[in-house]
């Protein structure tokens, strides 16, 4: 070990010490940086909120084009304005992304391996998640700063590793968190805790959320803080968590296995079902921020292997499971493939085979689903009938084929800008209704209705040079509360009404009416 730490400390000392004194400055202004968090904290912060903000930056802007129109989100059209973008992305895969896009900052310059470096960001990417996790379980609000400061806990490990490469591939997979800033203490006269920390100054962040980081492998000190006490033990939730190059260290697995045992008892939640939520959750967040750091690794497994959990009784329980599913495996294997038969039949019948999305019978058994769920949760509910304007003008001078095309043109900027979340279906003819289970306000149902217009508006391009006009007139009704009155057939009725009171405003445009409750 002796040997080891004597590996020419100061002049790590010295380079470390330049690179967080270098200018390092957060890729867009940092009043645009906090009020995009500040946003986080808002429950009526709306679509059009986030898009006055970003088009400030144009660097955060570009990120966020670039994003939406890249392989991994996969849009069917180029998109080129903020609005739609937000609209598509979701204000919380926004927030995500401008997180990244300025942390990301910090490692432009770094030589790693890009193997490695994944690994640090995949190491990141599962502190961020699982401190956003434990944070939204006491208070929602805290959730996009704890995701922040999971993400930053451990961002200058990465320069670290790079200045002293023998120090971190050998050492850091047998090392507790408090053995690994003891050592890097010696080496670079500063624990990679401390250097985040500096970092966040440097980035302008508050200094309650820089002394956070400064301490978040100390419970002790992270226990005492009383100003965001729900930030502190997010943070202290997301450093147990292992870093890049190896598993948990038994003493930090049984801590975490503890503290989840402790928070999330009276949730009903096991331990093995957070660890299933961070790892689908980071599954997602990785495939929108960092593509590249994949998302291979089994949390549980990792716990279970480090607090020593498999036992031989579990594995003779698992084989006796194993032997019961062998003997069932021929019968269940015929049940299944009638089971898949039938639901086929049943998806074919609620499927519109010009778009490919439900038709009326599938908008009928999903939009009467919806609607009771939101009248037994409470939730709001929101519920749109658009109608292309003049299509059978189109049909008269392009003829049905392209007609076709229009068609499916529109319920693919139907489903892009309402997203995978949305239950979207052809009512017939050039008819669609769309219904909006996790809008979170009326403003942000009725700016998704406009982004529509504006989508719908850019045409259908047929050949180079020609572009058929489009236009689109919607009817919106958003119901704060449902009762036992309002019930499917009369929603539609009432959004087909409202749709048609457009089509007489000169169409285009989108009339919706808020209700505060349901009873009308």
């Amino acid at each position: 070990m002796t040997s080891l730490l004597s590996a020419q400390p100061r002049q790590a000392q010295a380079s470390l010490s330049a690179w967080l004194s270098a200018k390092r400055q957060l890729p867009i202004p940092p009043s645009v940086f906090m009020k995009l968090m500040e946003l986080g904290r808002r429950l009526d912060a709306s679509p059009n909120d986030y898009t006055e903000i970003i088009t400030t930056s144009a660097s955060l802007a570009g990120r966020l084009l670039a994003a939406v129109n890249s392989s991994w989100f996969g849009v069917r059209h180029h998109v080129r304005n903020i609005s739609q973008a937000v609209n598509l992305l979701g204000t919380v895969n926004v927030r995500l992304l401008a997180v990244a896009h300025c942390v990301a900052a910090a490692h432009e310059d770094i030589r790693l391996d890009k193997r490695v470096l994944d690994r640090h960001w995949q190491a990141g990417l599962i502190k961020a998640v699982a401190g956003e996790h434990y944070a939204c379980r006491l208070d929602g609000r805290a959730g996009d700063e704890a995701f922040l400061l999971g993400l930053m806990q451990d961002m200058v490990m990465p320069v670290m590793h790079e200045l002293c490469p023998d120090l971190y591939e050998r050492n850091l997979a047998v090392w507790s968190p408090a053995e690994q800033c003891r050592i890097e203490q010696e080496r670079f006269g500063m624990d990679h805790a401390c250097a985040s920390s500096l970092l966040a100054e440097n980035y302008g962040l508050p200094p309650t959320l820089c002394q956070i980081l400064r301490d978040h492998h100390n419970h002790e000190a992270l226990s005492q803080q009383t100003e965001r006490a729900v930030l502190a033990q997010a943070v202290h939730f997301a450093g147990l968590f292992p870093h890049a190059f190896g598993g948990w260290d038994s003493q930090e697995a049984q801590g975490l296995t503890t503290l989840l045992q402790d928070k999330f008892a009276d949730l009903s939640e096991p331990v093995d079902d957070v660890l299933a939520h961070i790892q689908r959750r980071f599954g997602e967040v990785v495939a929108c921020i960092r593509p590249s750091a994949g998302g291979e690794i089994d949390l549980t497994g990792l716990l279970r292997q480090a607090t020593g959990e498999v036992v031989e009784t579990t594995v003779s329980l698992v084989g006796r499971v194993h032997a019961l599913m062998a003997n069932a495996v021929q019968a269940d294997s015929q049940l299944t493939a009638a089971s898949v038969e039938a639901l086929r039949l049943r998806e074919t019948s609620q499927q519109d085979p010009l778009t490919g999305l439900l038709n009326r019978r599938g908008l009928e058994v999903e939009g009467r689903h919806a609607v009771q769920s939101a009248r037994q949760s409470g939730h709001p509910l929101a519920v749109l009938f658009a109608d292309v304007d003049k299509f059978k003008s189109i049909n008269d001078v392009y003829g049905h084929e392209v007609g076709d095309k229009v068609l499916q043109h529109v319920a693919g900027v139907l489903t892009e800008t309402f997203g995978p979340s949305a239950i979207v279906g052809r009512f017939g003819g050039d008819e669609f209704v769309i219904v909006l289970a996790e809008a979170a306000t009326a403003r942000q149902a009725k700016a998704l209705a406009v982004g529509l217009l504006e989508a719908v508006g850019q045409g259908l391009a047929t050949s180079p040079g020609t572009t058929i006009p489009l236009r689109i007139s919607v009817g919106g009704l958003w119901c704060t509360r449902l009762t036992e009155q309002v019930d499917w057939t009369k929603l539609v009725a009432t959004t087909d009404q409202l749709m048609y009171r457009a089509k007489q405003q000169e169409g285009n445009q989108v009339v919706f009416i808020e209700l505060a409750t349901s009873k009308e």
